[in-house]
């Protein structure tokens, strides 16, 4: 199934800046959320749309956010060494989306915090 999505994105590169108007997720957004996730996918959707880190969704949720809550780590690192500034950005609920713990220890979940460390 990843193959046939991947080849959609590289035949129709807009494909990856498709945003669902119910939810306002970009298809990295929903990449990022899905535990099952073929890396490489994400990064050919990364390279087809890179702004699509910048885009939050409806609930403000970044794809770093939707990658935090997913479970793929290498999914995870991907977007996080992507925009490595969506650490500190808080996602509509007002989670603050430090992944740093999770990326450098290893952790086996992601770690959010509810706000800044001090």
């Amino acid at each position: 199934a990843w193959r046939k999505v991947e080849e959609l994105i590289e035949l129709d590169p807009d494909v990856a800046r498709a945003v669902d108007p119910t939810t306002g997720e970009y298809p990295l957004h929903v990449l990022a959320r899905n535990p099952r996730t073929e890396p490489l996918l994400v990064d050919i959707t990364i390279l087809k749309y890179p702004q699509a880190l910048t885009k939050p969704d409806l609930k403000g949720a970044l794809p770093l956010h939707a990658a935090a809550t997913g479970g793929n780590m290498d999914v995870l690192k991907i977007i996080f060494m992507a925009y490595q500034d969506a650490k500190v950005t808080y996602d509509g609920m007002g989670r603050y989306g430090n992944l740093f713990p999770s990326c450098c220890f290893r952790l086996s979940e992601p770690v959010i915090y509810p706000y800044p460390p001090s």
